[in-house]
């Protein structure tokens, strides 16, 4: 096996950088994972995670990310079924933007499987489906508190950051 590691952020049908797609959402997948741990969605809160070392909660349910996932475009989702199920992460292209290399949208997307086996527990994951939930803005707060640097400011965008 060869590994490009010329990375371009710019999505193209001839350049897709897919490998370094790959990484990059493996790596803030497990960033998220980790430090949400820390902060107690642990096995017993319904984490995704494949072993349990705790021995509480079930395990079995890491979360598949799919880097430049065909299904869809210009978008990004994730399905949280209850725990002891893999959750499902598909990261979208949309012309030249590949949602693998946005950090905050990643997050973003993990936010959604937190609060979906938090607000109804591990084992109930349709409480979020209504009109009226806090969902979108509990993984835009994920996204932003997970991708801030010490040099933003209120005015700075927060799209992907590889643009500029």
């Amino acid at each position: 096996m060869t590994f490009d590691y010329n990375f371009n952020p710019v999505y193209s049908f001839t350049d897709q950088s897919e490998d370094a797609a790959i990484t990059n959402l493996f790596y803030w997948t497990n960033i998220a994972h980790d430090i949400t741990y820390m902060y107690g969605f642990d096995e017993s809160s319904g984490n995704f995670q494949e072993l349990n070392y705790s021995g509480l909660g079930l395990g079995g349910d890491q979360v598949n990310a799919e880097a430049q996932d065909n299904s869809g475009s210009c978008n990004a989702n994730f399905s949280s079924p209850p725990d002891g199920f893999s959750g499902t992460m598909q990261m979208y292209t949309c012309n030249s933007r590949d949602g693998s290399f946005d950090n905050n949208v990643i997050v973003h997307e993990f936010g959604h499987g937190i609060s979906i086996r938090l607000t109804g527990g591990p084992s109930i994951s349709d409480c979020l489906f209504n009109d009226e939930q806090m969902g979108e803005g509990w993984s835009d707060w994920y996204g932003l508190m997970l991708t801030m640097t010490a040099s933003d400011v209120g005015a700075d965008s927060r799209f992907n950051r590889y643009d500029s």
